[in-house]
């Protein structure tokens, strides 16, 4: 299956999981009390919450830097992507979570003279390790350091991969019992390397970040 048809079928099984996830109510549970070391009573119940969310990123405006003998990139233009993430809430304040994504229309290789100037097609995974804040009875503060991995596909002249990591941040607002609303901003940078046109390529690149999104707390 190519890569662009499993990653639009990602994302129609997160809409699909929204609605009846709704539905379920309020996404909160709690561990059981447990004793307290000095027996005077019971700790209070520690909350655990997981969430399920998807984000468009209608802004992603990137700087490319070929490396060495690199072939020449493209000019820099902006793309879209989308994002979903499973973020897991290990303590109040404290949460770790996956999240695979896309974009398009990436900033790709110049014209030469065996193909002509493309955009590229990116496809990354990422961890999300952050931390909130609460500012209000519905809306919180957030930011994550997101590691990760990157394939850039530049067909057909070539394919370029390798680590990226980002720094985002941004804020949430809780709409209904299980539903919330997202936006934030990041930065990313990461370094791929391959073969480009018949030539070994190494690229560095930075990409300026704008997410919108909603997702789902369940239990």
């Amino acid at each position: 299956m190519k890569p662009h048809r499993s990653v639009a079928l990602l994302f129609c099984g997160v809409a699909a999981v929204l609605p009846t996830a709704a539905r379920a109510g309020d996404g909160r549970a709690a561990v059981a009390p447990t004793a307290a070391p000095d027996g005077s009573g019971l700790d209070a119940a520690i909350p655990v919450e997981m969430q399920l969310g998807v984000s468009f990123v209608p802004a992603s405006v990137d700087s490319v830097s070929p490396r060495g003998t690199s072939p020449a990139v493209a000019a820099n233009r902006a793309a879209i992507g989308f994002m979903t993430a499973f973020d897991l809430l290990l303590r109040p304040n404290v949460f770790v979570g996956v999240a695979p994504g896309a974009r398009y229309f990436v900033a790709g290789p110049a014209s030469t003279t065996r193909s002509p100037a493309r955009p590229s097609n990116e496809f990354d995974l990422r961890l999300r390790l952050g931390m909130r804040a609460r500012i209000g009875d519905r809306s919180h503060l957030y930011g994550y350091l997101s590691p990760g991995y990157s394939i850039a596909s530049w067909l057909p002249v070539g394919t370029v991969l390798g680590p990226v990591v980002g720094l985002h941040g941004g804020a949430r607002r809780d709409v209904g019992r299980a539903v919330f609303l997202t936006i934030e901003i990041g930065y990313d940078v990461s370094l791929q390397r391959g073969a480009v046109d018949r030539t070994d390529a190494s690229v560095r690149r930075g990409s300026l970040q704008l997410a919108m999104g909603a997702g789902v707390r369940f239990p």
